[in-house]
C-alpha cells in the first residue's frame, strides 16, 4: 500500500478543506491459511514495525487536538542518496466486530502543529486506507487492503509507474506481512483464538493484550511499513524526471532482484 500512497507526496499546507477530487484507488483481496489469532500479534505491534519496514527511521505518537479526536502516528523514512527522507502523519481507527469476527483499520492523512511539513522531508499523503481481516471457518483469514490517493497528487508520474503500483503494491504488502509472521513465529493473540472456532469463546482483552490493543486503537500503523513502499513509488517529483533519470534512480536503489518491485517506490522526489 505504501507505494500507491507515495505517489501522493504533496504538501498539505492550505488544504484543510480541499475541494473534492478524483481518487486513484487500489484494492487487493486474498484468503490465507492462517487463523486470525496468528496474524493479530504483528498487526497490533508498533514496536515490530521494522521487522517488515527496514526503511523506517523513527516513529512517535502525536497527541489529539481535542477530546473527541484520537492520537495520530508520525513516521520518518530514510532513503538512499540523493533522495530526500520521507515522512508520514496518519490518524487510524480500528473497529473490532466480535460477532462478525472481523477487524477493520482505517487510516487517513491529516495536519497537526506537532508534526508540521518541513523542507527536509517529502510528506506522503493518502485520502483513505483500510486493512481488513475476516476470520473464516477452517482456520483461514480473508485479507482485504485498499488505498486511495488524490489523482492530482500523481501528476507528472510516468503512467507505467502508476499502473505498476496499482497492480502490485497491495499484493506485495500482504506478502511482506505474511513473511514476517512466518519468520517471527509470535504466539497467537489470546483475544482472537476463539474466533470461528467451535468450543472456544472470545475472552475479550485481558492483561498485556488489552494494553497493546489500546495503545494502537487510535493510531495503529504497523502495516504501514509496506504501505510506505507503495507511496514512495508515486511521490511527486520536484522539477520533473525524464526516462533516463528514472532508470538511473532505479539502478541506484536496486540492491537485488528480490526487492526490485519495491525500488520503484523510492525513486522519486529529490
Amino acid at each position: 500500500m505504501a507505494a500507491l500512497a507515495l505517489i501522493a507526496a504533496k504538501s498539505l499546507a492550505g488544504t484543510s478543506s480541499p475541494a473534492p477530487s478524483r481518487q486513484l484507488e487500489a484494492v487487493h483481496e486474498t484468503v490465507v491459511d492462517k487463523h486470525i489469532s496468528d496474524l493479530m500479534p504483528l498487526f497490533l505491534a508498533d514496536e515490530l514495525n521494522q521487522e517488515w519496514n527496514h526503511r523506517l527511521a523513527s516513529q512517535r505518537i502525536v497527541p489529539p487536538l481535542s477530546r473527541r479526536e484520537t492520537h495520530s502516528v508520525y513516521q520518518t523514512y530514510n532513503l538512499p542518496w540523493p533522495l530526500l527522507p520521507r515522512d508520514l502523519l496518519v490518524n487510524c481507527k480500528r473497529d473490532i466486530d466480535k460477532r462478525g469476527a472481523h477487524v477493520i483499520q482505517t487510516c487517513h492523512s491529516l495536519e497537526h502543529p506537532d508534526a508540521p511539513i518541513t523542507p527536509s522531508h517529502v510528506r506522503l499523503l493518502i485520502t483513505r486506507s483500510t486493512f481488513e481481516l475476516y476470520s473464516l471457518p477452517g482456520d483461514k483469514t480473508r485479507l482485504r487492503l485498499s488505498l486511495q490517493i488524490p489523482q492530482h497528487a500523481a501528476k507528472g508520474m510516468p503512467k507505467w509507474i502508476v499502473d505498476f503500483v496499482q497492480r502490485t503494491s497491495l499484493r506485495d504488502t500482504t506478502t511482506t506481512f505474511l513473511a514476517a509472521i512466518d519468520r517471527l513465529q509470535l504466539p497467537p493473540h489470546p483475544s482472537y483464538v476463539g474466533w470461528r472456532r467451535k468450543g472456544r469463546k472470545w475472552d475479550g482483552f485481558g492483561g498485556a493484550s488489552f494494553a497493546s490493543s489500546l495503545e494502537l486503537e487510535a493510531g495503529g500503523i504497523s502495516w504501514w511499513g509496506c504501505v510506505f513502499a507503495t507511496l514512495l513509488a508515486l511521490s511527486v517529483a520536484r522539477g520533473g524526471l525524464n526516462a533516463r533519470s528514472w532508470r538511473i534512480r532505479l539502478r541506484l536503489l536496486a540492491p537485488g532482484a528480490g526487492v526490485k518491485r519495491m525500488l520503484i517506490l523510492v525513486g522519486l522526489p529529490l
